[in-house]
């Protein structure tokens, strides 16, 4: 019986691109990590510059409305990195899990984690504006930036065929 496709040669060892793009996923997992504990740790003060600044663009909105938007925006960007950490072990384990026999298509999650980490840096950006301190507008610019490169690793050629 003759195949309908080619068949397709897959290496039987794992490419370094596949090892590159879990550490580069690790790495951008560990800056969002660090930039939420710096946020942990400076969140009253925080708080204190974020409610000032909607106060001064709000003047006629109680402190108790602007507190709760703050502690709201605290909630969508502490969610969004409990998301990210979860998505980035998952496509971890599918990318180190894949073997010659059992493929996986883990370039799915990958490209759902660079969306929900833009989408967290970008909720960082809107939410601290002027107010925030800067390690905290840097260190979410800097994780979405490895996380791009890491999201880039994920869909070479290499990983690809491992994967696929």
């Amino acid at each position: 019986m003759t195949p309908l496709r080619p068949v397709v040669e897959r290496p039987t060892t794992r490419p370094v691109t596949v090892t590159v793009t879990v550490t580069v996923w690790a790495i951008a997992v560990i800056v969002l990590l660090g930039t939420a504990a710096t946020v942990a740790l400076a969140r009253r003060h925080l708080r204190d510059d974020l409610v000032a600044g909607l106060r001064s663009d709000n003047p006629t909105r109680s402190s108790t409305t602007l507190g709760k938007a703050v502690d709201i925006a605290f909630a969508e960007c502490g969610g969004g990195v409990l998301l990210i950490v979860v998505l980035g072990v998952v496509g971890a384990y599918l990318v180190h899990r894949a073997t010659p026999s059992t493929r996986t298509r883990p370039t799915l999650v990958w490209a759902t984690l660079l969306a929900v980490v833009l989408a967290a840096v970008m909720a960082v950006m809107m939410s601290s504006a002027d107010d925030a301190s800067p390690v905290v507008t840097w260190g979410a610019t800097v994780a979405a930036v490895i996380a791009v490169a890491g999201t880039g690793c994920a869909f070479l050629p290499t990983t690809r065929r491992w994967t696929d």
